[in-house]
């Protein structure tokens, strides 16, 4: 008999590692949008939140936002001995929210996949995932880390803390200036040079991003703004020296 997961949010990234974990697991999604017709492409059974939280393993799949209003929700469902994790870009503060309204013998883990449906259509081996062990065990970790080696993952464990540092430099930069990308409508011509077909390939990559994503990875990584700062004064810095 499969392990069975409940996945809390079921939009286009649990669609897509739906793909890879129900071949091991019983999934059981909800989300505040009827996605029953995926869910049943997909071998998923499209459920209530009471009876996809009250699994053995929960996963927080909603936007970075909403994790904590998530958590007072699905508190009452959760089992004393869950193992509760999440797949958001940002980790400080969705940590700190599940803390805190984790039942006393919950297991934690804050996971972030460094892929998505996009950068991941191709196949994810070689690509990596973030583990944030916050209270489990040592042999949880190693169960874990087994699982996401057979699918071909390089696993990075680290802090909430150093992961967000990390991602404010890496992510939210990247989301930022792709954006402006986007806004400012950048075009392909028969003129070009590798160097600006990297900088269409990061527009591509973000164009299918809604703004409330773009915005939850800007404004929930308490360490985005600075790094923003720090470039756009440069921007201006480099422009000065051109005159």
């Amino acid at each position: 008999m499969k392990t069975q997961i409940g996945i809390i949010g079921f939009g286009q990234m649990s669609q897509f590692m739906t793909k890879f974990l129900n071949k091991k697991f019983e999934i059981f999604a909800t989300d505040i949008k009827n996605r029953s017709i995926q869910a049943n492409k997909l071998k998923v059974k499209f459920t209530n939140l009471k009876e996809a939280s009250s699994k053995n393993i929960v996963i927080l799949a909603v936007p970075i936002g909403k994790v904590k209003e998530t958590m007072i929700k699905i508190k009452p469902f959760l089992r004393s001995n869950v193992l509760l994790l999440d797949v958001s870009s940002a980790k400080v503060n969705p940590m700190k929210a599940m803390k805190k309204y984790a039942p006393k013998n919950a297991e934690i883990i804050g996971t972030h996949p460094l892929f998505g449906p996009q950068s991941g259509a191709k196949g994810i081996k070689g690509l990596k995932i973030i583990l944030c062990p916050i209270k489990t065990t040592k042999q949880r970790i190693n169960n874990i880390s087994k699982f996401l080696k057979s699918l071909g993952l390089q696993i990075i464990i680290t802090t909430p803390e150093k992961h967000d540092k990390a991602m404010a430099e890496t992510q939210a930069l990247a989301h930022f200036i792709g954006r402006a990308l986007i806004n400012i409508n950048v075009k392909q011509g028969k003129i070009t040079t590798p160097s600006f077909q990297n900088l269409m390939n990061l527009k591509d990559l973000f164009k299918k991003d809604s703004i409330e994503l773009f915005k939850a990875i800007e404004t929930e990584n308490p360490y985005a703004k600075e790094v923003r700062k720090k470039f756009l004064k440069e921007l201006k810095n480099i422009e000065i020296g051109l005159k």
